[in-house]
């Protein structure tokens, strides 16, 4: 096999590869190929890396919203008092009721058959997906992580 001539000096080249052109030469020390530490991934790292990952914070964002949702449904099947007063003038002179009223409403929704049941079990089971979907990510970070570290 014939190797390429050399146009530039093997400081030159070495020099850009490294990307610092005031680069000396000079001789390595040391053995190369012995000696190396056997790395072992710490928990603590994987845990560190684990914590701090963003898809994973996003993943709990999701089951925070998800139990904000389960929590709104459950509330919503209480309904509300709707409680309403207020003046006017009624210009109906016909039956001797003219002049100015006052009004006072309270009102209440009562439900006897709808309980939002089905709101209610479709918002725990969109908890329950956000849930398992962080206890996947959770794990797909841990392979990653363990792959990025085999390859190191």
């Amino acid at each position: 096999m014939a190797s390429l001539p050399t146009l530039l000096p093997a400081k030159t080249i070495f020099a850009a590869f490294v990307g610092e052109p005031s680069v000396e030469r000079a001789v390595l020390e040391g053995n190369i190929e012995g000696g190396l530490p056997t790395l072992k991934p710490a928990e603590n790292t994987i845990a560190r890396f684990v914590r701090d990952s963003p898809e994973l914070k996003a993943a709990q964002v999701r089951i925070l919203g998800a139990q904000a949702a389960i929590e709104q449904a459950r509330s919503d099947s209480k309904g509300d008092i709707t409680v309403r007063a207020g003046f006017g003038y009624n210009c109906e002179r016909a039956h001797g009721n003219g002049g100015w009223i006052g009004e006072f409403e309270i009102g209440m929704p009562i439900s006897l058959f709808d309980k939002k049941h089905g709101a209610i079990a479709a918002a725990q089971e969109q908890a329950r997906i956000a849930e398992l979907e962080a206890k996947w990510l959770e794990r797909s970070l841990h392979a990653r992580f363990a792959a990025a570290f085999q390859r190191y």
